[in-house]
């Protein structure tokens, strides 16, 4: 899945695709894109830091992070990179 400290558009074409995307919200303009950034770094959402090797669990209504796998039944886990 992929978590998303900003916005998105075409909401109705990534709800389709067979991965969960979480947003803030949604936005109709288009954004200037920089062809910039990195991988494996750890990232802060409103104080909750997000490291590479923990784990991400998420449905409809928001996102739990651990650094343990956490043995939920149903879950699909998933490792943050």
């Amino acid at each position: 899945g992929i978590i998303i400290f900003g916005c998105i558009r075409d909401r109705e074409i990534i709800r389709g695709i067979d991965v969960g995307v979480k947003a803030l919200g949604t936005h109709p303009q288009k954004s200037n894109k920089r062809l910039v950034g990195e991988i494996g770094l750890p990232v802060n959402f409103e104080g909750l830091r997000v490291c590479p090797g923990d784990y991400v669990y998420a449905d409809a209504d928001g996102f739990v992070v651990a650094k343990e796998e956490l043995q939920l039944p149903g879950a699909t886990t998933s490792r943050a990179y």
